[in-house]
C-alpha cells in the first residue's frame, strides 16, 4: 500500500478531470489544492515507494509539483479551453514523472499523446523499444538495468518515442507544450543518470538534441510575427537550455531543475498575460518579457547565470546565442505588443510581481528544493 502513496497528485488530478466538467472552478480548485497537498505531505514524509513504483522522492515530487503549478496557472489565470482535458493531460506527465520505470513513463507519455492526437506516431518506437528492454534487460526499471548494448538500443527507441508527444505538443502554446517539455526534461535526467558511465554515448545525442532546440527555437523566437508562435519556440528553446545543461552532470544539476522552473513558470504566466497581440498588464509583460531575455536581476538572468557557469566551452557559446535569439524575439514582442492601461488585470500583474520575487530576489527556497531533488541521481 505504502509503494502507491507517491501517486496520490495523479490520483488528486484524475479524479479533477472527471469532476470539474460538473463542479467547475470550485471543483478544479479543490482538486489542484490537494494535488499540491499531497506533493507537500509527500516531501514532508520522505521516501514512501520501492523501487521502479511511485517513489514519492525528491525528483519525482519537484517535477510533479512544477506540472501542478503550471496546470494551476492555466486554470486560475488562463482561460483553457476544455479544462477536463488539461487535468487528464496533468494526471498523465505526473505520472511519467514519478517512477524510474519504463512501463509507468511509457504509460504517461502514452496517454498524453492520446490526448493530443499523436498516440500513433509516438507509440511504435516507444514500444518496441520497451519490449526489447524487457526481454533482454530482465525488467524495465531504470534502477536495476543493466546497460548491455540491446538494453541500450531499447532504451534508444523508447528515448524517441518520448520526444514525439513533446514536438506534437509545441505546435500549439499552454499547459501541454510547457508540461509535456518539463516531463521530457525529467525523463531526460532520468536516462543520463542512470548510466552515467556511458556519458559518450548520451552527451553527444543531448548535445545535438539540445543544439537543435536552443537554435531552431532560437530562430522562430527571433524572428516570429505573432505572440502564439514566439511562445511555442520559445518553449522549445527553453527544453534546448535545460537538456544541455545536463551535459555538466551532477554539479549543474540543480541550476537545471531551478532555471527550468522558472523558464516554464514565466512563459506559462506570459501565454496568459497576453490576447494575441495585445497585453492585459503591462508591468507583468514588461517582467516576464525582460527575465525571459536574461536581463539582471530578473529571474532569468539568476537562474541562467550558475548553470553557465558549468558548461563546456562549446555548451556555454550555443547557450549564449540562444539567448542572443530569443531577446532579439522578445524585444520584437514588446515592439509590437499593444498595452491597456495600468489599472487592468491585477491578477496578472501580481502574479508577475511574486515570480521576480520568488525567483529573482528570493530564489533559495527554490533553489534548496532543486538541490534536494537533483541529490543522489548521479
Amino acid at each position: 500500500m505504502t509503494a502507491l502513496l507517491g501517486a496520490l497528485p495523479v490520483v488528486c488530478i484524475l479524479l479533477g478531470g472527471f469532476l470539474v466538467g460538473r463542479g467547475g472552478r470550485l471543483a478544479g480548485s479543490a482538486s489542484l489544492s490537494a494535488g499540491l497537498a499531497s506533493i507537500f505531505w509527500l516531501a514532508v514524509h520522505g521516501r514512501t515507494g520501492a523501487s521502479g513504483t511511485f517513489d514519492g522522492d525528491p525528483f519525482s515530487l519537484f517535477f510533479g509539483g512544477l506540472i501542478l503549478v503550471e496546470l494551476a496557472g492555466a486554470w486560475w489565470i488562463g482561460n483553457e479551453k476544455e479544462p477536463s482535458r488539461r487535468f487528464f493531460m496533468a494526471a498523465a506527465l505526473i505520472l511519467a514523472v514519478s517512477s524510474r520505470n519504463l512501463l509507468w513513463i511509457y504509460a504517461g507519455f502514452g496517454a498524453f499523446s492520446l490526448l493530443t492526437g499523436r498516440h500513433r506516431a509516438s507509440s511504435t518506437p516507444a514500444l518496441a523499444g520497451l519490449v526489447l528492454v524487457a526481454a533482454f534487460g530482465g525488467g524495465t526499471d531504470l534502477a536495476v538495468l543493466a546497460p548491455t548494448s540491446v538494453v541500450k538500443l531499447g532504451v534508444g527507441l523508447f528515448s524517441v518515442g518520448m520526444i514525439v508527444p513533446w514536438i506534437a505538443a509545441c505546435r500549439v502554446t499552454g499547459f501541454g507544450a510547457l508540461g509535456s517539455g518539463v516531463a521530457l526534461v525529467a525523463f531526460w535526467i532520468r536516462l543520463v543518470s542512470w548510466a552515467p558511465e556511458l556519458v559518450s554515448v548520451w552527451e553527444p545525442l543531448g548535445w545535438m538534441l539540445a543544439a537543435a532546440a536552443i537554435t531552431i527555437g532560437g530562430l522562430g523566437a527571433a524572428l516570429a510575427g505573432r505572440t502564439p508562435g514566439f511562445l511555442s519556440w520559445l518553449a522549445i528553446s527553453q527544453v534546448g537550455f535545460a537538456i544541455l545543461g545536463v551535459s555538466g552532470g551532477a554539479p549543474a544539476l540543480a541550476y537545471v531543475l531551478l532555471h527550468t522552473a522558472a523558464a516554464t513558470l514565466a512563459i506559462l504566466l506570459l501565454t496568459y498575460v497576453h490576447d494575441g497581440e495585445t497585453s492585459r498588464s503591462t508591468p507583468a509583460s514588461w517582467i516576464l518579457t525582460l527575465s525571459l531575455a536574461s536581463v539582471p536581476p530578473l529571474p532569468g538572468f539568476v537562474t541562467k547565470l550558475p548553470l553557465l557557469s558549468a558548461l563546456s566551452p562549446a555548451s556555454l557559446v550555443l547557450s549564449l546565442v540562444g539567448t542572443a535569439l530569443v531577446g532579439i524575439g522578445c524585444a520584437r514582442l514588446l515592439a509590437r505588443t499593444t498595452f491597456p492601461e495600468p489599472t487592468t488585470a491585477r491578477l496578472a500583474t501580481g502574479a508577475a510581481v511574486v515570480f521576480a520575487l520568488a525567483l529573482g530576489v528570493f530564489p533559495d527556497a527554490l533553489f534548496h528544493w532543486a538541490a534536494l531533488a537533483a541529490a543522489g541521481l548521479f
